[in-house]
């Protein structure tokens, strides 16, 4: 999809063309925050530069996570990297170096969240880095039924500016 026609599906508008030439632009649904109600499953997670697919599995071939988006406007999101190790022992007494694989390779934070546009926007009160405590994760989605994308805004690595794709599959409810 060329850049012009995504940045009218993201501003609510949809082309859509008949007969190759006739253009009908359709308002869509702006999406609210009881579209994100339930639990997410994590599917995958890609890393992208300048338009390219960097890194199909980011965070490993078979991450596990979750993320919850509740009623009342507060979410929790948690991922674990596939291919963790388990600590030798009590995580109590664990090494330093077992300790800082962990945290390494594990991400969670909690707050609340709301809609805007074509964003979803968490802001944390908790988190494993507390340096993200205070802060708003803006995240770009886009949902296909029970399928939610999220998109993260560039983040300077390796010194280009890359993009984290999740895609997560909604859970039924128990």
């Amino acid at each position: 999809m060329g850049g012009r026609t995504m940045n009218n599906v993201r501003n609510g508008l949809v082309a859509i063309t008949a007969a190759g030439s006739m253009i009908v632009a359709v308002e869509a649904r702006a999406a609210e925050p009881a579209d994100f109600h339930g639990t997410w499953k994590l599917r995958s997670v890609s890393a992208w530069v300048d338009g390219r697919e960097v890194n199909p599995a980011a965070y490993g071939q078979h991450p596990t996570g979750f993320i919850h988006y509740l009623p009342g406007g507060r979410m929790a999101a948690v991922i674990s990297y596939d291919g963790r190790r388990p600590m030798r022992g009590d995580r109590l007494k664990a090494a330093e170096s077992e300790k800082a694989e962990a945290y390494a390779s594990f991400l969670a934070y909690a707050g609340t969240f709301r809609v805007e546009g074509d964003k979803v926007i968490h802001h944390v009160e908790a988190s494993a880095y507390q340096n993200d405590v205070g802060s708003e994760q803006v995240r770009f989605f886009r949902r296909d039924g029970d399928t939610l994308h999220l998109e993260s805004v560039p983040l300077m690595r390796d010194g280009k500016p890359q993009v984290y794709k999740l895609i997560w599959d909604r859970l039924p409810d128990r």
